[in-house]
């Protein structure tokens, strides 16, 4: 087995025990195969999956010799161990939790989870040149 198709199968197993970590906790989602690279589409509380939208996309990334949870921005979320903490910072960062304001009982809170969350991701995005490049004097 290359490292290559070893990458492969862990970051499947660990995605496969996540789901089943979040569908222990209410939060339906499914495997996606995106051009080789495996991610999990999760969606709202009680959305079927072939009906909507996913809210979000979980991906794995191997640095630093740990597994980690992102966004599709690269946007690190938790360390995959323990699978436990990592569904649970999930469901947080989502706001789906039952202490969060998104918890699907209104649309009102996932809207705000939504755009707490594009704040966080705009704050993390390098800030966009107000101009074109610098001109050098002659």
């Amino acid at each position: 087995m290359t490292g290559l198709q070893r990458v492969h199968l862990l970051s499947r197993m660990y995605l496969i025990l996540l789901r089943r970590e979040l569908a222990r906790r209410g939060v339906t989602c499914d495997l996606e195969d995106s051009g080789g690279q495996m991610r999990l589409r999760v969606y709202c509380p009680g959305a079927a999956p072939a009906a909507h939208e996913p809210l979000d996309v979980v991906s794995l990334a191997f640095a630093g010799g740990e597994w980690w949870c992102c966004w599709p921005e690269a946007m690190v979320i938790c360390p995959v161990v323990p699978l436990t903490r990592a569904a649970e910072a999930i469901i947080s960062e989502l706001g789906l939790g039952p202490d969060d304001p998104g918890t699907g009982a209104s649309v009102v809170g996932l809207a705000a989870s939504s755009k707490l969350r594009q704040a966080r991701l705009s704050i993390a995005r390098p800030p966009a040149p107000a101009c074109g490049p610098a001109r050098q004097a002659p």
